[in-house]
Protein backbone atom coordinates (compact mmCIF):
# COMPACT_ATOMS: atom_id res chain seq x y z
CA UNK A 1 0.00 0.00 0.00
CA UNK A 2 2.90 2.19 0.26
CA UNK A 3 4.60 2.11 -2.37
CA UNK A 4 1.22 3.28 -4.17
CA UNK A 5 0.53 6.26 -2.12
CA UNK A 6 2.69 8.60 -4.02
CA UNK A 7 0.72 7.07 -7.41
CA UNK A 8 -2.40 8.00 -5.24
CA UNK A 9 -0.82 11.77 -4.43
CA UNK A 10 0.10 12.45 -8.05
CA UNK A 11 -3.85 11.67 -8.91
CA UNK A 12 -5.39 13.75 -6.65
CA UNK A 13 -2.90 16.58 -7.97
CA UNK A 14 -4.01 16.26 -11.45
CA UNK A 15 -7.36 15.71 -10.32
CA UNK A 16 -7.45 19.04 -8.89
CA UNK A 17 -5.68 20.60 -11.86
CA UNK A 18 -8.16 19.20 -14.04
CA UNK A 19 -10.96 20.89 -11.86
CA UNK A 20 -9.50 24.56 -11.99
CA UNK A 21 -9.04 24.23 -15.44
CA UNK A 22 -12.04 22.56 -17.09
CA UNK A 23 -13.88 25.71 -17.43
CA UNK A 24 -11.07 27.11 -19.32
CA UNK A 25 -10.94 23.85 -21.52
CA UNK A 26 -15.02 23.85 -22.30
CA UNK A 27 -14.16 27.64 -23.83
CA UNK A 28 -11.79 25.60 -26.30
CA UNK A 29 -14.34 23.56 -28.23
CA UNK A 30 -16.22 25.10 -30.71
CA UNK A 31 -19.70 23.56 -29.59
CA UNK A 32 -20.77 23.82 -26.08
CA UNK A 33 -19.60 21.24 -23.70
CA UNK A 34 -20.95 19.78 -20.90
CA UNK A 35 -20.27 16.51 -19.80
CA UNK A 36 -16.76 17.33 -19.40
CA UNK A 37 -15.32 16.16 -15.97
CA UNK A 38 -12.17 16.59 -14.43
CA UNK A 39 -12.10 12.46 -14.76
CA UNK A 40 -12.07 11.95 -18.40
CA UNK A 41 -9.56 14.98 -18.74
CA UNK A 42 -7.04 13.11 -16.61
CA UNK A 43 -7.63 9.77 -18.23
CA UNK A 44 -7.56 11.35 -22.01
CA UNK A 45 -4.67 13.93 -21.21
CA UNK A 46 -2.60 10.72 -19.59
CA UNK A 47 -3.53 8.62 -22.51
CA UNK A 48 -1.55 11.12 -25.13
CA UNK A 49 1.37 11.52 -22.64
CA UNK A 50 2.06 8.12 -21.69
CA UNK A 51 2.02 7.77 -25.60
CA UNK A 52 4.55 10.43 -25.78
CA UNK A 53 6.63 9.82 -22.96
CA UNK A 54 7.00 5.90 -24.18
CA UNK A 55 8.02 7.02 -27.95
CA UNK A 56 10.77 9.11 -26.07
CA UNK A 57 12.23 6.23 -24.37
CA UNK A 58 11.47 3.83 -27.38
CA UNK A 59 9.06 1.98 -25.19
CA UNK A 60 6.19 2.40 -27.93
CA UNK A 61 4.82 -0.84 -29.85
CA UNK A 62 6.29 -0.25 -33.27
CA UNK A 63 3.90 -3.02 -35.24
CA UNK A 64 2.37 -1.38 -37.71
CA UNK A 65 -0.87 -1.82 -36.72
CA UNK A 66 -0.36 0.24 -33.41
CA UNK A 67 1.64 3.07 -34.86
CA UNK A 68 -1.34 3.56 -37.37
CA UNK A 69 -3.81 3.59 -34.82
CA UNK A 70 -1.84 5.95 -32.40
CA UNK A 71 -1.28 8.27 -34.76
CA UNK A 72 -4.60 8.12 -35.59
CA UNK A 73 -6.08 8.77 -32.80
CA UNK A 74 -3.42 11.29 -31.80
CA UNK A 75 -4.04 13.69 -35.18
CA UNK A 76 -7.92 13.46 -35.52
CA UNK A 77 -9.46 16.74 -35.51
CA UNK A 78 -12.26 15.77 -33.20
CA UNK A 79 -9.97 13.81 -30.73
CA UNK A 80 -7.93 17.09 -30.35
CA UNK A 81 -7.83 17.97 -26.10
CA UNK A 82 -6.80 21.38 -25.22
CA UNK A 83 -2.66 22.32 -25.36
CA UNK A 84 -3.61 23.83 -21.63
CA UNK A 85 -4.42 20.64 -20.22
CA UNK A 86 -2.00 18.71 -21.57
CA UNK A 87 0.78 21.24 -20.36
CA UNK A 88 -0.71 21.45 -16.97
CA UNK A 89 -0.95 17.25 -16.65
CA UNK A 90 3.06 17.34 -18.08
CA UNK A 91 4.02 19.56 -15.70
CA UNK A 92 2.86 17.63 -12.79
CA UNK A 93 3.80 14.10 -14.12
CA UNK A 94 6.62 13.87 -17.17
CA UNK A 95 8.52 17.01 -16.27
CA UNK A 96 9.01 15.81 -12.86
CA UNK A 97 10.71 12.31 -14.39
CA UNK A 98 12.59 14.37 -16.76
CA UNK A 99 14.18 17.48 -17.23
CA UNK A 100 15.07 19.99 -20.17
CA UNK A 101 12.51 18.50 -22.65
CA UNK A 102 9.10 20.55 -23.09
CA UNK A 103 6.37 18.80 -24.21
CA UNK A 104 6.54 20.61 -27.30
CA UNK A 105 10.03 18.65 -27.79
CA UNK A 106 8.07 15.28 -26.83
CA UNK A 107 5.38 16.11 -29.33
CA UNK A 108 7.18 16.65 -32.31
CA UNK A 109 9.98 14.27 -31.49
CA UNK A 110 7.00 11.34 -31.89
CA UNK A 111 5.87 13.22 -35.30
CA UNK A 112 9.38 12.69 -36.48
CA UNK A 113 9.56 9.33 -35.48
CA UNK A 114 6.33 7.95 -36.33
CA UNK A 115 4.50 10.37 -39.37
CA UNK A 116 8.07 9.41 -41.15
CA UNK A 117 7.82 13.15 -43.01
CA UNK A 118 8.24 15.65 -40.15
CA UNK A 119 11.01 17.68 -40.98
CA UNK A 120 13.62 17.94 -37.70
CA UNK A 121 16.25 19.95 -38.16
CA UNK A 122 19.85 18.39 -39.05
CA UNK A 123 20.83 16.53 -36.38
CA UNK A 124 24.12 17.33 -34.00
CA UNK A 125 27.38 15.21 -35.07
CA UNK A 126 27.47 13.45 -31.44
CA UNK A 127 24.19 11.51 -31.64
CA UNK A 128 24.87 10.45 -28.48
CA UNK A 129 24.66 13.98 -26.18
CA UNK A 130 22.31 14.57 -23.85
CA UNK A 131 20.76 17.35 -25.75
CA UNK A 132 21.13 16.36 -28.62
CA UNK A 133 17.24 15.66 -28.41
CA UNK A 134 16.17 19.46 -27.92
CA UNK A 135 19.11 20.75 -29.95
CA UNK A 136 17.74 18.80 -33.25
CA UNK A 137 13.94 19.89 -32.30
CA UNK A 138 14.95 23.53 -31.77
CA UNK A 139 17.74 24.29 -33.74
CA UNK A 140 15.31 26.19 -36.23
CA UNK A 141 12.29 26.38 -33.90
CA UNK A 142 12.35 29.15 -31.47
CA UNK A 143 10.18 27.88 -28.59
CA UNK A 144 8.47 31.11 -28.48
CA UNK A 145 6.74 30.56 -31.72
CA UNK A 146 4.62 27.66 -30.13
CA UNK A 147 2.78 29.83 -27.50
CA UNK A 148 -0.76 30.23 -27.53
CA UNK A 149 -1.00 27.02 -29.66
CA UNK A 150 -4.96 25.81 -28.74
CA UNK A 151 -4.11 21.65 -29.47
CA UNK A 152 -1.37 19.39 -30.70
CA UNK A 153 -2.39 19.80 -34.23
CA UNK A 154 -2.09 23.39 -33.83
CA UNK A 155 1.17 22.87 -32.59
CA UNK A 156 2.55 20.82 -35.33
CA UNK A 157 1.05 23.50 -37.55
CA UNK A 158 3.25 26.08 -36.18
CA UNK A 159 6.21 23.95 -36.35
CA UNK A 160 5.56 23.36 -40.10
CA UNK A 161 4.60 26.85 -40.93
CA UNK A 162 6.19 29.19 -38.72
CA UNK A 163 8.92 31.53 -40.90
CA UNK A 164 7.96 29.60 -43.88
CA UNK A 165 6.80 32.08 -45.75
CA UNK A 166 6.80 35.51 -45.13
CA UNK A 167 2.81 36.96 -45.41
CA UNK A 168 3.50 39.24 -47.87
CA UNK A 169 4.27 36.54 -50.12
CA UNK A 170 0.90 35.03 -50.31
CA UNK A 171 -0.09 36.59 -53.54
CA UNK A 172 -3.56 36.40 -55.65
CA UNK A 173 -3.65 33.59 -58.31
CA UNK A 174 -5.47 33.50 -60.92
CA UNK A 175 -6.14 30.41 -62.37
CA UNK A 176 -7.65 29.50 -66.11
CA UNK A 177 -10.35 27.20 -64.36
CA UNK A 178 -8.48 24.20 -66.09
CA UNK A 179 -5.10 23.38 -63.80
CA UNK A 180 -3.15 24.89 -61.92
CA UNK A 181 -0.24 24.10 -63.82
CA UNK A 182 0.23 20.91 -65.87
CA UNK A 183 1.07 17.43 -64.21
CA UNK A 184 4.41 15.81 -64.08
CA UNK A 185 4.57 14.46 -66.82
CA UNK A 186 3.81 17.15 -69.29
CA UNK A 187 6.36 19.06 -67.30
CA UNK A 188 8.62 16.26 -68.11
CA UNK A 189 7.68 16.56 -72.01
CA UNK A 190 8.45 20.05 -72.10
CA UNK A 191 11.88 19.86 -71.01
CA UNK A 192 11.34 20.45 -67.24
CA UNK A 193 14.04 17.94 -65.42
CA UNK A 194 13.55 16.90 -61.81
CA UNK A 195 15.69 17.10 -59.09
CA UNK A 196 16.17 15.96 -55.44
CA UNK A 197 16.67 18.96 -53.19
CA UNK A 198 17.42 19.93 -49.74
CA UNK A 199 14.75 17.46 -47.29
CA UNK A 200 15.12 19.97 -44.70
CA UNK A 201 11.35 21.09 -45.21
CA UNK A 202 7.88 19.58 -45.99
CA UNK A 203 8.04 22.70 -48.72
CA UNK A 204 10.72 23.01 -50.06
CA UNK A 205 10.12 23.68 -53.24
CA UNK A 206 11.08 25.42 -56.22
CA UNK A 207 11.86 25.65 -60.10
CA UNK A 208 15.61 26.80 -61.17
CA UNK A 209 16.57 27.71 -64.60
CA UNK A 210 20.78 26.42 -64.83
CA UNK A 211 22.45 25.99 -68.14
CA UNK A 212 24.19 27.72 -70.93
CA UNK A 213 23.65 31.38 -71.22
CA UNK A 214 22.68 31.69 -74.66
CA UNK A 215 19.17 29.62 -73.91
CA UNK A 216 18.66 26.92 -76.49
CA UNK A 217 20.30 24.54 -73.85
CA UNK A 218 18.59 25.83 -70.62
CA UNK A 219 16.91 23.28 -68.76
CA UNK A 220 14.60 24.57 -65.93
CA UNK A 221 15.07 22.04 -62.56
CA UNK A 222 12.28 21.53 -60.44
CA UNK A 223 13.38 21.04 -57.15
CA UNK A 224 10.32 19.19 -54.18
CA UNK A 225 11.14 16.77 -51.61
CA UNK A 226 7.57 14.19 -51.60
CA UNK A 227 7.39 11.69 -49.00
CA UNK A 228 4.46 9.03 -49.73
CA UNK A 229 3.53 6.77 -46.87
CA UNK A 230 0.69 5.03 -45.29
CA UNK A 231 0.75 7.96 -42.67
CA UNK A 232 0.59 10.42 -44.78
CA UNK A 233 -2.85 11.02 -45.74
CA UNK A 234 -4.08 11.36 -42.06
CA UNK A 235 -1.41 13.76 -41.07
CA UNK A 236 -2.30 15.93 -44.18
CA UNK A 237 -5.59 15.54 -43.86
CA UNK A 238 -6.22 16.44 -39.97
CA UNK A 239 -4.12 19.62 -40.67
CA UNK A 240 -5.88 20.61 -43.54
CA UNK A 241 -9.41 20.32 -41.75
CA UNK A 242 -7.74 22.59 -38.78
CA UNK A 243 -7.10 24.99 -41.73
CA UNK A 244 -10.58 24.58 -43.24
CA UNK A 245 -12.65 25.14 -39.66
CA UNK A 246 -10.18 27.93 -38.60
CA UNK A 247 -10.09 30.95 -40.70
CA UNK A 248 -7.60 32.78 -38.80
CA UNK A 249 -4.93 29.75 -39.75
CA UNK A 250 -2.93 30.33 -42.50
CA UNK A 251 -3.65 27.67 -45.06
CA UNK A 252 -0.13 25.81 -45.91
CA UNK A 253 -1.33 22.54 -46.22
CA UNK A 254 -4.41 23.03 -48.17
CA UNK A 255 -2.17 24.68 -50.65
CA UNK A 256 0.24 21.88 -50.49
CA UNK A 257 -2.44 19.78 -51.49
CA UNK A 258 -3.92 21.59 -54.42
CA UNK A 259 -0.63 21.81 -55.52
CA UNK A 260 0.57 18.10 -55.33
CA UNK A 261 -3.11 17.10 -56.59
CA UNK A 262 -1.82 19.35 -60.10
CA UNK A 263 1.56 18.18 -59.91
CA UNK A 264 0.18 13.96 -59.70
CA UNK A 265 -2.52 13.38 -62.27
CA UNK A 266 -1.85 9.67 -62.73
CA UNK A 267 0.40 6.98 -61.71
CA UNK A 268 2.60 7.88 -64.74
CA UNK A 269 3.66 11.13 -62.89
CA UNK A 270 4.30 9.42 -59.46
CA UNK A 271 6.45 6.42 -61.73
CA UNK A 272 8.22 9.32 -63.26
CA UNK A 273 8.79 11.13 -59.62
CA UNK A 274 10.18 8.17 -57.84
CA UNK A 275 12.57 7.80 -61.22
CA UNK A 276 14.01 11.36 -60.91
CA UNK A 277 14.52 10.44 -56.67
CA UNK A 278 12.33 13.22 -56.24
CA UNK A 279 9.79 11.31 -54.13
CA UNK A 280 10.14 8.04 -51.83
CA UNK A 281 6.69 6.14 -52.54
CA UNK A 282 6.01 3.44 -49.53
CA UNK A 283 2.59 2.43 -50.94
CA UNK A 284 2.31 -1.20 -53.10
CA UNK A 285 1.56 0.52 -56.70
CA UNK A 286 2.09 4.22 -58.23
CA UNK A 287 -1.75 4.55 -58.68
CA UNK A 288 -2.26 4.40 -54.20
CA UNK A 289 0.20 7.21 -54.17
CA UNK A 290 -1.58 9.12 -56.96
CA UNK A 291 -5.60 8.64 -55.36
CA UNK A 292 -4.01 9.56 -52.25
CA UNK A 293 -3.26 13.31 -53.59
CA UNK A 294 -5.64 13.09 -56.22
CA UNK A 295 -8.23 12.36 -53.33
CA UNK A 296 -7.24 14.94 -50.89
CA UNK A 297 -8.36 18.01 -52.26
CA UNK A 298 -12.11 16.58 -52.57
CA UNK A 299 -14.64 19.47 -50.61
CA UNK A 300 -11.82 21.57 -49.81
CA UNK A 301 -12.59 25.16 -50.22
CA UNK A 302 -9.66 26.68 -52.75
CA UNK A 303 -8.51 29.90 -51.79
CA UNK A 304 -6.96 31.59 -54.92
CA UNK A 305 -6.45 35.17 -52.56
CA UNK A 306 -4.14 32.50 -49.76
CA UNK A 307 -2.50 30.12 -52.21
CA UNK A 308 1.14 29.57 -51.14
CA UNK A 309 2.78 27.90 -54.16
CA UNK A 310 0.77 30.59 -56.65
CA UNK A 311 4.39 31.75 -57.86
CA UNK A 312 5.74 28.07 -58.55
CA UNK A 313 2.81 27.60 -60.31
CA UNK A 314 2.75 30.31 -62.68
CA UNK A 315 6.95 29.40 -63.36
CA UNK A 316 6.23 26.07 -64.43
CA UNK A 317 3.44 27.47 -66.63
CA UNK A 318 5.70 29.72 -68.08
CA UNK A 319 8.49 27.12 -68.77
CA UNK A 320 5.72 24.62 -69.95
CA UNK A 321 4.17 27.66 -72.62
CA UNK A 322 7.86 28.80 -73.45
CA UNK A 323 9.05 25.17 -74.51
CA UNK A 324 5.89 24.30 -76.99
CA UNK A 325 6.17 27.96 -78.34
CA UNK A 326 10.03 26.89 -79.39
CA UNK A 327 8.32 23.43 -81.01
CA UNK A 328 6.42 24.14 -84.05
CA UNK A 329 7.18 21.34 -86.50
CA UNK A 330 8.32 17.89 -85.69
CA UNK A 331 12.14 18.65 -86.79
CA UNK A 332 11.96 21.04 -84.12
CA UNK A 333 10.59 18.67 -81.63
CA UNK A 334 12.98 15.96 -82.29
CA UNK A 335 16.41 18.76 -82.25
CA UNK A 336 15.09 20.39 -78.87
CA UNK A 337 14.59 16.93 -77.36
CA UNK A 338 17.55 15.49 -78.50
CA UNK A 339 19.38 18.42 -77.19
CA UNK A 340 18.44 18.60 -73.62
CA UNK A 341 18.33 15.03 -73.20
CA UNK A 342 21.85 14.64 -74.54
CA UNK A 343 23.34 17.88 -74.84
CA UNK A 344 22.19 19.21 -71.37
CA UNK A 345 25.77 19.64 -70.02
CA UNK A 346 29.27 21.02 -70.99
CA UNK A 347 30.60 17.67 -71.72
CA UNK A 348 28.13 16.13 -73.43
CA UNK A 349 28.33 19.26 -75.78
CA UNK A 350 31.96 19.05 -76.18
CA UNK A 351 32.21 15.62 -77.10
CA UNK A 352 29.14 16.21 -79.34
CA UNK A 353 31.23 19.25 -81.64
CA UNK A 354 34.34 17.10 -81.90
CA UNK A 355 32.43 13.75 -83.27
CA UNK A 356 31.12 16.18 -85.66
CA UNK A 357 34.15 18.06 -86.78
CA UNK A 358 35.72 14.27 -86.84
CA UNK A 359 32.78 13.17 -89.17
CA UNK A 360 33.12 16.36 -91.27
CA UNK A 361 36.86 15.76 -91.98
CA UNK A 362 35.98 11.93 -92.86
CA UNK A 363 33.09 12.85 -95.22
CA UNK A 364 35.16 15.77 -96.96
CA UNK A 365 38.26 13.83 -97.00
CA UNK A 366 35.65 10.18 -98.88
CA UNK A 367 34.64 13.09 -101.25
CA UNK A 368 37.97 14.14 -102.02
CA UNK A 369 39.04 10.86 -102.48
CA UNK A 370 36.81 10.09 -105.34
CA UNK A 371 36.83 13.56 -106.88
CA UNK A 372 40.10 14.26 -107.32
CA UNK A 373 42.12 12.42 -109.74
CA UNK A 374 45.74 10.93 -109.37
CA UNK A 375 47.94 12.77 -112.24
CA UNK A 376 48.95 10.56 -115.00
Amino acid sequence: MGSDEPRLIIIRECTAAMKQCRETAKKSYAERVDDLDEEMLVIDGCFVLEILYRNRLHQLDKSPHTRNSLQHDLLLLENQLPFVVLERLFDLTISKIQSGHSLHDCVIWYCHENLELAPIAKAASDESTNNSFSHRILIHRDAANFKGVQHILHLLHSYYCDDVYPKDKCESFESDGKRLMPCASKLYCAGIKFVSGPRDHLFNIGINEIGCPTGWLRRPQFQIPIRCTERTEAFLRNLIAFEQCCPDVRPYFSSYAFFMNALIDSAVDVDLLVDAGVMQNSFETSEEAASLYNDLTKEVAFDAKRFYFGNICKKAKKCHKRYWARVRSWPAFLILHLSRTYLATPWPFIGFILAFIAVSITITNFVLSLTVRKPK
